[in-house]
């Protein structure tokens, strides 16, 4: 995980003008953006990486098995078929 470190200087002797304050506030909600982004990017990365060894065992389970197995789309195509599965 990378974290930066953003620093912003101002001046006390200048006031804090309507204009300063828009911009604070658009800055805190593009920082929002970006954060929340990086977090569902990585909340995906990690359901994928779930679905890949979930696919990977299931190919196992079912490659193995001395039943026939099959999985079908909802449209009817035939996804998938073991060697026992004979359509």
């Amino acid at each position: 995980m990378s974290f930066g470190v953003l620093v912003i200087a101002l001046d006390p002797r200048s006031r804090y003008t309507p204009a300063g304050q828009t911009f604070f506030l658009d800055l805190v909600k593009e920082l929002n953006a970006v954060f929340t982004r990086y977090s569902l990017d990585s909340q995906l990365l990690v359901k994928k990486k779930e679905v890949e060894e979930s696919d990977r065992k299931f190919s196992a389970l079912a490659s193995r098995a001395p039943v026939g197995v099959a999985l079908f789309a909802l449209d009817g195509r035939l996804e998938y078929a073991n060697e026992y599965w004979s359509v």
